[in-house]
């Protein structure tokens, strides 16, 4: 039974945290269960999308910001960590994206000398490393989406439900997880659109001042919708159907 593996157990044992016995028994499940593969499968970042994705983010970066960044990267095949499957751990993955659109974000502040940092901006960078198969392979589990809600939920002392960040008609929810900036913390729901483009709203903690109206832009050469309300920040954010997303901005806007 594949399913007394939860995706905590299996996301620990990627990142090397599981105890030894419990890897064992997961090592022996593995072995047995195709379909338990298939599930460690869709846990695991894929190295090689995030260098491609990087790849492109460095061509729309400043000149300045690519030449910071154009020493050779060290082999990012996909680390593999069983036996005869190795994987990359989760957080690695994460922390590479992350680090790698701070640190082209920043390369643009510096570059233009008077550009103050916005986390909008970093969270749009970071979002910019996003390949449909990055939450293709996601399963669309309503058990575990509702933890990584109420997780995110804890994160920024916000009330979220499954039911009103999935209420949005043409994106598909796929996952929740909390990020930072400068010590605030940043809810990150993932969604995909019918076509398949990454979609993500980001919800952004201790914003002072009124409120503000949704606005439509572009980001990073992708559509995008901002307001905020209520003492917090929202960023709308990826693909290129602005009226999608200026749709489900309002419709969130008027749940959350």
């Amino acid at each position: 039974m594949t399913a007394a593996w939860s995706d905590e157990q299996l996301t620990a044992f990627l990142d090397g945290a599981l105890s030894a016995d419990k890897a064992r028994a997961l090592e022996r499940a593995l072995d047995a269960h195709p379909a338990l593969v298939a599930r460690l499968d869709a846990l695991t970042i894929d190295m090689d999308v995030l260098k491609d994705a990087f790849d492109g983010l460095l061509v729309a970066a400043p000149r300045a910001a690519s030449a910071a960044d154009s020493t050779p990267a060290a082999d990012t095949k996909t680390a593999r960590k069983p036996a005869n499957d190795p994987r990359a751990p989760v957080w690695l993955g994460m922390a590479l994206a992350a680090s790698l659109a701070v640190g082209v974000v920043f390369g643009s502040a510096l570059s233009g000398g008077e550009r103050e940092e916005d986390w909008r901006d970093l969270a749009a960078a970071y979002h910019l490393l996003y390949a449909p198969e990055t939450l293709a392979v996601v399963d669309d589990n309503a058990e575990r989406i509702g933890r990584e809600i109420a997780r995110a939920a804890v994160g920024i002392d916000r009330d979220l439900s499954l039911g009103t960040l999935a209420a949005p008609d043409g994106l598909k929810l796929k996952r929740a997880q909390i990020l930072a900036f400068e010590g605030r913390p940043l809810a990150q729901v993932a969604y995909l659109t019918a076509d398949g483009q990454p979609v993500a709203l980001c919800i952004m903690s201790g914003e002072d001042g009124s409120d503000e109206a949704i606005s439509g832009l572009r980001m990073r050469d992708m559509a995008a919708a901002t307001w905020t309300k209520g003492g917090y920040g929202y960023l709308l954010v990826g693909g290129d159907d602005a009226s999608l997303l200026e749709d489900a901005a309002h419709e969130l806007s008027r749940l959350l």
